[in-house]
């Protein structure tokens, strides 16, 4: 059995591990879908109800009346599912909130307005009850809290199940109060703290609260409001959330042992030895007997207080503790919902008291607690925790249970006694000094205690028997020994003892109430809010600010994956240094105070909230999806429950607009994404069609490299044919020059024959001499004109081929290459000019000499000069388009065809083949690169493309031979897709489950003042200025 205090969440936990799903962490949003499906289910239901009427009157009025008689009659005979109020008077259901009080604000109100609503709302709905009760002439049952069904005992979705439904050892029947108890009292000399008896559920902080109560009696009385112990009918209040609630129960109660309806179940009696332990050996390892119990004992068992399963009262007959208790235990839900907390949560809700957790050791001036505690059952209330144990023993050595709450009744100063005075002296000698004057004239500090078990004291100084007690000492303080778990203890050993403290201070008729609930949205890293309260006072005087949560015991099972604590610091306006600030360890993570003196003024707190998410922890819709249908309606009592206060603070708004902007981001988000995926295709589509008009300029560059070849081979041949040809005539010419020299030398030789005869030397004879020699200097002219011819065809020859490198590397450059156009002469022989130039004239063939072929090679000359100046005007334009990359590419090649044409002259027009289909084939490559450049022009994808990327194995060029535009076939490094993104979301923690924090969150300031104001004020930028 959990008898510790609740301690909240563990700091030290391990980080949780990210979910493999992502989850949604919204409650109205699944909510409004299970209620929508159940209200069509009920209207479904009615319609089929109606139907089956309409056919039932179309048939006969008369059978129509016959059912409706059996049907009343059915009713008022049915027993347990008789009366009972599933909605209040006022219409509204059983156990919701007190006042409708939606929108979270309650201004200038009397701290017991609240209080008195909800009791008239609490008698009203008793005495309608009991009407009913009286008419049908049956007990009151509450269907709502039926017992002991497992909704009333176990929470919605908690993993540990509680001690109540484990067999023998759970709840074993159910009865009413007049089959329980013989004489049944409600009270019986009033409560006092010697009445309240733990039972089975480990509520120990609840009746530590109800113990506190008893020193002021009228506090309990305050809480049960009306009851009718004939009809079993009981109605009580409480205090929730910073309102007052009513609930009203039923006198039926859980017992131990199963029930005799019909007949007791056989029960045995078994003796054994006590040297073993009967629960871990066999039976037949030890002597053992078994006899069947008496009568009388088994109805003992089932009678009285002692056979309650929950709490109960010391007497016998007294019944308002376990009736509290289950009012108390339906208000939350069930009875798993109230086990483990701490005393002040439960002194608050029993008082609406502010309770304030202090640790004893910071306590700074232990004089002025004390003063607080001389005021108990005055101005305060107290309760205390005990340290933490050392082992599983559940009881230390001092007699403390361990992690137990525990109920400070009376506080008293009291001279010392004599013996205490002889004590000291006895210490003061033994350590060789004298008594000190404080010690002699001091007061002694007592605290009276009690364990809400009934038993189980303390030990120590101060405990029953021990020898601090004298006679007039236990008559002085009213005091008698017993196990009844009250007891003393000096004032130092209760700070020793018990490191935990809950004060709380009572709010009376005196005091004025302003609220103001709202919903926040928590960041991830801890800061203060954006949201913020101000608060106006126009009286001097003591305030109280509690800042709070919604108590999640109400709604077990929808707490979320989200544990929040709460902090705030109050600041004058215009001061930037604070007033004060809530305590560091507040104890219970439901709220946290602080009260001071304020004077008027206006005044600002700051609020500081900080969420931690455990994965384990399941959401609204997981939960849901799981009970909707095994427990439906536990699932809409406790969704009512979590409704009826999350409302105060519009957290539906809150959720609905988050919703809405996150779909408000979807749609914007999937907008970019399309943009992005419209420019990528169109990147793609631009890098698509450069690739192509690529391979499509490449594939017309190689053709126009192999008509090249093609033409070159052609022009070989033709060259040949011509060389053959010329050689044939020159052949031709000289074999006619010799037989003209022949002639001529026979003629000559007859001539000079006859001028012999004559008698000297005639003039004939010298004419003819001068013209041999002629002849004889024209014929090595002609040679040596065909020897340079020889030299000519070679270099021609060389100047192919160099032209076809240059055509080539033009090409893969990009730069224009301006074609001449060639005429063929009358003698066969090509000659080229260029665009305004005058084509020289063709001389005959017996006339060409060495000076034709001078002039010819000059003209040659002068008009491959003239291309080379086109050439490198085209150059120039090719720089200013492309930039200064291409320009130094540009300028490269240019150097280097200039290297070229040094190292081949150009050669003559004359010897230039003419081919009208290779003209036009090479300016078409040209002119398709040219074009191809001014419409695209890119750059490689990436680096390893650019560097080793050819294109077929046939081909010299690569990629890096070309200058791409990086605007449209950049590097990635350059133009990733993921460009103009935001990195931080590649790296996002909460990508896959987002972090979506919202905390409902009030202000409650008590004051004396009666016109205190409290607003709500929300910022854009929070309030990055305050530390921590």
């Amino acid at each position: 059995m959990d008898r510790s205090r609740r301690r909240g969440r563990d700091k030290g936990s391990p980080l949780p591990i990210p979910p493999q799903s992502k989850k949604n962490d919204e409650f109205y949003k699944y909510w409004d879908r299970f209620t929508r499906v159940k209200e069509k289910k009920e209207s479904l239901k009615k319609n089929a109800k109606k139907i089956g009427i309409k056919e039932g009157k179309e048939k006969s009025s008369k059978a129509e009346t016959e059912v409706e008689t059996k049907d009343e009659t059915k009713d008022e005979t049915k027993g347990r599912e008789g009366p009972s109020l599933d909605r209040d008077v006022e219409g509204r259901p059983g156990h919701p909130m007190v006042r409708s009080n939606t929108e979270g604000v309650i201004s200038r109100q009397k701290a017991t307005t609240s209080y008195d609503e909800a009791a008239a709302s609490c008698r009203a709905k008793v005495e309608a009850i009991r009407r009913e009760c009286l008419r049908l002439n049956q007990k009151y049952y509450d269907r709502l809290f039926d017992l002991p069904c497992a909704d009333t005992l176990t929470s919605l979705d908690n993993p540990e199940k509680p001690c109540s439904i484990k067999p023998l050892q759970g709840v074993g029947s159910v009865k009413r109060v007049e089959d329980i108890y013989d004489d049944p009292e409600f009270f019986v000399d009033g409560a006092t703290a010697n009445d309240v008896k733990q039972g089975t559920n480990g509520d120990c902080w609840f009746l530590a609260g109800i113990t506190a109560l008893s020193g002021k009696p009228e506090l309990i009385e305050k809480l049960c409001i009306a009851r009718d112990e004939k009809v079993g009918v009981y109605g009580f209040v409480f205090f929730r959330d910073g309102e007052w609630i009513s609930e009203v129960v039923d006198d039926r109660l859980a017992l131990r042992h199963s029930g005799d309806e019909r007949n007791y179940v056989t029960e045995y009696l078994l003796r054994v030895n006590g040297d073993k332990n009967v629960l871990t050996t066999p039976l037949s390892d030890m002597a053992y007997g078994i006899q069947t119990l008496e009568k009388d004992f088994r109805e003992s068992l089932r009678k009285g207080s002692n056979a309650l399963y929950f709490a109960s009262c010391k007497d016998g007959n007294e019944t308002w503790l376990p009736l509290l208790e289950k009012a108390y235990a339906k208000a939350h839900g069930d009875y798993q919902a109230i086990e483990g907390g701490f005393a002040g949560e439960g002194i608050e809700d029993l008082t609406g008291g502010i309770a304030t957790y202090i640790v004893s050791e910071d306590v700074l001036d232990k004089d002025k607690l004390w003063s607080e505690l001389l005021e108990v059952n005055d101005k305060f209330l107290f309760g205390c925790g005990s340290r933490q144990g050392r082992d599983n023993d559940p009881a230390d050595e001092e007699g403390f249970v361990r992690g137990h709450a525990y109920t400070v009744l009376s506080a008293r100063e009291i001279t010392k006694p004599a013996n205490i005075i002889a004590e000291e002296e006895r210490a003061a000698l033994k350590l060789g000094r004298k008594r000190r004057a404080k010690e002699a004239n001091g007061k002694l500090r007592l605290l009276k205690l009690r364990n809400p078990w009934g038993s189980q004291e303390w030990n120590g100084a101060w405990s029953d028997g021990s020898k601090e007690w004298t006679p007039d000492v236990m008559k002085e303080l009213d005091h008698t020994f017993g196990d009844d778990g009250i007891f003393w203890i000096s004032y130092k050993d209760f700070l020793k003892f018990y490191p935990e403290i809950d004060r709380i201070r009572l709010i009376g008729p005196e005091w004025t109430v302003t609220q103001q609930w709202t919903a926040v949205s928590v960041p991830w890293t801890a800061d203060y809010l954006d949201t913020s309260f101000s608060l106006e006072v126009t009286k001097a005087g003591p305030v109280v600010l509690i800042l709070s949560q919604p108590d999640d015991r109400y709604f077990q099972g929808f707490t979320g994956r989200y544990k929040f604590d709460l902090h705030f610091r109050l600041y004058a306006d215009g001061e930037d240094t604070y007033l004060l600030r809530s305590m560091a360890k507040s104890g219970s993570s439901r709220s946290c105070s602080a009260e001071l003196d304020l004077e008027p003024g206006k005044y600002t707190i700051l609020v500081k909230v900080t969420a931690d998410r455990f994965d384990s922890g399941r959401t609204a819709e997981e939960v849901i999806r799981e009970f909707r249908e095994a427990r439906r309606n536990k699932l809409l009592a406790v969704g009512k429950s979590f409704d009826a206060i999350h409302e105060k603070g519009r957290l539906r708004e809150m959720e609905e607009t988050e919703a809405l902007n996150e779909r408000k981001d979807a749609r914007e988000d999937e907008i970019r994404a399309k943009k992005k995926r419209r420019v990528k295709h169109k990147r793609q589509r631009a890098r698509q069609r450069a690739m192509n008009l690529r391979l499509k300029t490449e594939e017309k560059r190689k053709n126009g490299i192999k008509k090249g070849l093609i033409r070159e081979e052609a022009r070989e041949k033709r060259k040949a044919e011509r060389l053959a040809k010329k050689k044939e005539t020159e052949e031709k010419r000289k074999v006619k020059i010799e037989e003209k020299k022949k002639n001529k030398a026979e003629k000559f030789k007859t001539e000079a024959g006859t001028s012999k005869v004559e008698g000297g030397k005639p003039k004939d004879a010298e004419v003819k001499e001068d013209e041999a020699a002629k002849v004889k200097g024209d014929t090595e002219k002609k040679d040596e004109a065909a020897k340079v011819e020889g030299d000519t065809e070679k270099k021609e020859e060389g100047q192919a081929t160099d032209g076809a490198s240059k055509a080539e590397h033009i090409s893969t450059t990009g730069l224009k290459t301006v074609a001449v156009p060639e005429k063929v002469t009358d003698d066969g022989s090509v000659t080229s000019s260029a665009p305004g130039q005058p084509t020289p004239e063709a001389t005959p063939e017996a006339s060409s000499n060495s000076t034709s072929d001078d002039s010819c090679t000059q003209e040659s000359s002068i008009a491959d000069t003239k291309d080379q100046e086109k050439v490198d005007a085209q150059v120039k334009n090719t720089e200013q388009v492309t930039g200064p990359e291409k320009q130094d590419i540009s300028t490269q090649t240019l150097e280097n065809d200039k290297k070229d044409d040094t190292a081949h002259p150009p050669t003559s027009s004359k010897e230039k083949p003419h081919d009208d289909n290779d003209d036009d084939a090479l300016s078409e490559v040209h002119s398709c690169k040219s074009e191809s450049e001014s419409e695209y022009e890119y750059e490689p994808e990436s680096e390893s493309e650019s560097e080793d990327d050819t294109i077929s194995n046939c081909s010299s060029v690569a990629d890096s031979d070309f200058s791409w535009d990086s605007a449209i076939d950049g590097p990635d490094t350059i133009l990733s897709d993921t460009d103009g993104g935001d990195s931080a979301d590649e790296d996002d923690m909460f990508k896959e489950d987002p972090w979506k924090a919202r905390c409902v969150i009030g202000l409650r300031v008590c004051s004396l003042d009666a016109l205190a104001a409290v607003e709500v004020g929300r910022g854009e930028g929070g309030h990055e200025g305050v530390e921590g």
